[in-house]
Formats: C-alpha cells, structure tokens, sequence
C-alpha cells in the first residue's frame, strides 16, 4: 500500500521513494527520496540521508528532523509551518521558542555520531 510503519529503532527505509504518505513511528535512519506531494508524518527524530522536496510532519514540538538535501520542501511542528526550505549541507529543523528553526550542523547528534 501507499502507507508503511516504522516501528523498530533505526529501520531502514531505502527500497523505493516516498510517493504518497509514511509514517515513522520511532527515531529512524530514512535511505529514500522524500518526492514532491508526498508526506512523512513523525513521531521521533529523522535522519533523512537522501533528498527531501515533500512535506515532513512533526506529530509532536520534540521531533528533530536532519537533512542534507532539502529542496523546497515543507516542514511542520506544532501547527507552523516552514515552507521551501533548501540546503545543501546538514541541517537540523526544530521547534524552540514558539517556532520552526533551521540550523547548519557539523554533524548528527549523539544519538547518531556514527553518521559524518
């Protein structure tokens, strides 16, 4: 179908593109595109290691979404919005102080410094 759930920690998602809607469930490791039109709805971090030009959707303010490769994609947290966000390096998007931030990073977090 058009809808998958990621239940275990760090499950790979890399055999085809995001077309429709995903959901992930738990802090995960995401290998696919991410296409235009299509929505990934989070519940724990994300690591997106491939393009990202969709909308991600933090289900709640703790999510933090990393990217390297996001182009004119959506973001939202907390009912805000960022629209046509597009880096080119590794980047961290979250909600602080009643917004939607976007931060260069030197690398992953803690969680993941395995990923430089």
């Amino acid at each position: 179908g058009s809808e998958m759930c990621i239940r275990d920690r760090f499950e790979y998602h890399w055999c085809f593109p995001v077309e429709k809607e995903i959901y992930i469930e738990n802090e995960t490791l995401f290998l696919g595109t991410v296409n235009p039109g299509s929505y990934v709805y989070c519940h724990d971090n994300v690591y997106f290691l491939n393009t990202v030009k969709g909308t991600i959707i933090a289900m709640n303010e703790n999510v933090k979404i990393y990217g390297h490769d996001f182009q004119k994609a959506q973001i939202i947290i907390n009912q805000q919005s960022l629209h046509d966000l597009t880096t080119s390096a590794l980047t961290s998007v979250y909600y602080k102080d009643n917004q939607i931030k976007a931060m260069k990073e030197d690398g992953y977090e803690n969680d993941c410094h395995y990923i430089r």
